[in-house]
This record gives C-alpha cells, sequence and structure tokens, in this order.
C-alpha cells in the first residue's frame, strides 16, 4: 500500500494518543514512592495536555476548511464590503434551512448562515450539469448598498 504525503504527515500525531496510554499504563504499575513517579505523572499529564491542544486545532482547521469550501459557492457575495468570507477570526456556528413569509402569504425558502460575526441569507440553487449535479450552490438574493 502506497501512502500519500497526508498519510506520512499524519503518524506523529496518530502516536501521541498512543504514548499516552503507554505512559498510564507505566505509571499504574510504578509505584507512588518510586523516584521518577512524579515525573512519570508529569510527562503523562503533558502529553494529554498536548493531545487535547492538537484535537481542539484540527476541530478548528476542519471548521475554517469548511468555510474555505462554501466561499466559492456563494454567488453575489459582497466581498468588497465584507472581506473574504473566509476570514481567520470568522467561524461558522450553524446553517438552518427556513421559509421567509412575504406579504402576500407565501412563503421563499431561504438557507442561513450563522457566523460569530455575520449572518448570510440566501437562496438555494441546485446547480445542473454533468459535474455539478446535486451540489448546491447559494445566491444571496439582494445586494447590500
Amino acid at each position: 500500500m502506497r501512502l500519500t504525503l497526508g498519510d506520512l504527515l499524519i503518524i506523529p500525531i496518530q502516536r501521541i494518543p498512543r504514548y499516552v496510554l503507554l505512559l498510564e499504563q507505566i505509571l499504574k504499575k510504578t509505584r507512588k514512592s518510586h523516584p521518577d513517579y512524579n515525573d512519570l505523572e508529569a510527562a503523562t499529564q503533558m502529553l494529554k495536555d498536548t493531545a487535547a491542544e492538537i484535537n481542539k486545532k484540527k476541530g478548528e482547521s476542519m471548521k475554517f476548511q469548511e468555510i474555505i469550501d462554501l466561499q466559492p459557492k456563494i454567488t453575489n457575495y459582497p466581498s468588497a464590503k465584507l472581506g473574504d468570507l473566509a476570514h481567520p477570526d470568522r467561524v461558522k456556528l450553524f446553517d438552518a434551512d427556513l421559509e421567509e413569509k412575504l406579504p402576500n402569504g407565501s412563503f421563499k425558502e431561504r438557507h442561513v448562515f450563522f457566523f460569530n460575526d455575520l449572518l448570510l441569507c440566501t437562496k438555494s440553487v441546485t446547480q445542473q450539469g454533468f459535474f455539478k449535479s446535486g451540489n448546491f450552490a447559494y445566491v444571496l438574493p439582494c445586494h447590500l448598498s
């Protein structure tokens, strides 16, 4: 089996949880009176903290990548006024399908994206074509003035 560069780069990160488990097992078998016990306990905690930080950063990276992937799907996005959608300080909280009630009593389907600093109300458009069938694009229904 051939490994990709991404597969090779993730190997050291995947080892950290194994090291935590190994140190925990060693710690269980070590007497508290042993001279290395305190250092072993500290090392175990440091590795746990490192693993937690890696997981946190990985989650943040995945959320940011989601915004990067979303940006080209939104047409009429006013980047001149709002800047790039994929901004390092921007976090997507959630998105949902909603219905907008019109003055005549009918409804329009909308898709709303809630970010920590921005609310986008769009309409979903199914893209057609050989490569795009079933994918959704989002159009901002109005321009900001």
